[in-house]
Order: C-alpha cells, then structure tokens, then sequence
C-alpha cells in the first residue's frame, strides 16, 4: 500500500484537537470525508491492516498522554476499527475490524485558541513543534513513551507508576527531590494517598488498613501534579538530545 490511514472515534473537539497537534509525517492527524484519520510512517512497510491497527492503537496512547498535558481536559481518542489502504494507483480499500460510537461534550482550551473567519479554530503555532518534539522523544525514549501512554488515563496507580519512571531515570527519588521539580511534601501526601485504600480505595497499592494524610490528594490534584511533573522532565530531556 502506498499509504495506511487508520479512523479515529472521539469526541469532535478532542479529534480536532489531535488535528492541530499533529501534523508531521511521522504521525499525522487527518480530516477527510468527515472523519478523522491517523497516518504514520510506522505504516509504510506494512502490509496487513491488522498490523496497521495495532500499531495505530499504541501510537494513540503517546498522542493522548501528549494531548492531557497539553490541554487540561481533553478525553482519548481511538482507533473505531476501520483502516483504509491507499494503494498506488489511489483506490481505497476499507478493512473493518470493530465498530464504535461517538458521543459529544463542551470543552475549555489550556491555551487560547484563534477563531477564524471561517468559524474554525486554530492553536497557536508552538502547540503542533511541541507535540512533534515529544512524539520524538517517545519514539527514542521507551521511557518517555510509556509514561506518556500512562497519562493518556491517568489513575492514581498509573501516577504512581509515573513518578517510579522518573525518579529512575534521574537517579532516584531523593535526586528528583534535588531537581525542585516537585516539593518533598507533596510527593509523601500522594504516596500516603495512594498507598491506604481510605483514601485510595480501589487504586491503593496495599491491601492492608493505614490512616490516610490528613488532606488525601484527589485524582485532579494528582493529575495535576504529575502534569507539571512530565512537563519538567520532559524539557530536560529535550535539552540532553540537543
């Protein structure tokens, strides 16, 4: 095929979104024929539209956890189980693997968005360079990937599974103290949080019966929290690959 492209279900505004983010050849975000579309080229050399598929769903994990960190409120978007092959003489060939729903719902931008006279919406530029720039990194950091895969749906047992990364990579938890990336405090009152299941409920790391901190850290907070976090970490990175 000379080109794959995968249909995205979502929410209109998180698709459009996704749109304005990604633009590249590496992963590109599409509206065509009132859709939207994920094309790739990790898609190139492919040559099953399962595989196509499967690919297309991890890439969706790092483009989502980009997205949460780069507006607040944003909701996944997913592969419906369609994928189209466009072959070199431009026919389209449709595989259907699963079906899947929309639904719609009102949405606040982390950053100001340019309306234009055309009624459509536009982010500012720098948006799209930063979403490429840690899509990059993701595709060189297994790291960087994961976490971002992580923050896509951040439960407070994924946070913690993010903070596990970070710390790791730059040398342990009281080097990431070191860093200021995160206070001392807020760390131990999300660690005591997600680690009694009073406070934690389901997402507690320990069965057994703890007092919580007096102020238990709520999942926004949390996100929140490791948003910034990422965000921090992140930048460093960009700078150790310059």
């Amino acid at each position: 095929m000379r080109e794959w492209l995968v249909r995205l279900q979502g929410e209109r505004l998180d698709l459009e979104e996704a749109s304005l983010h990604f633009r590249t050849a590496d992963s590109e975000v599409r509206q065509e024929d009132g859709g939207y579309y994920l094309t790739s080229a990790d898609f190139t050399s492919m040559t099953e539209s399962s595989a196509v598929l499967k690919r297309g769903k991890e890439l969706l994990k790092v483009i989502n956890g980009i997205l949460r960190l780069l507006v607040r409120n944003h909701q996944p978007v997913a592969a419906d189980g369609l994928v189209v092959g466009v072959d070199e003489a431009g026919s389209r060939n449709q595989y259907i693997h699963v079906a899947g729903t929309l639904a719609v719902r009102g949405r606040l931008h982390a950053a100001a968005a340019v309306v234009k006279s055309d009624g459509t919406t536009e982010l500012p530029a720098q948006h799209p360079t930063q979403a490429a720039s840690w899509m990059a990194m993701a595709r060189r950091d297994d790291d960087v990937g994961w976490a971002l895969g992580l923050f896509a749906q951040p439960t407070l047992g994924k946070l913690y599974n993010i903070l596990d990364v970070i710390s790791e990579d730059v040398g342990g938890e009281k080097a990431l103290m070191g860093t200021g990336w995160v206070s001392k405090g807020e760390i131990k009152r999300f660690k005591r949080t997600v680690d009694c299941r009073k406070a934690a409920g389901d997402e507690a790391r320990h069965g057994k019966t703890c007092e919580p901190p007096k102020r238990p850290m709520s999942l926004r907070e949390a996100q929140d929290l490791f948003g910034a976090l990422l965000n921090k970490w992140l930048e460093t990175k960009a700078i150790d690959c310059k």
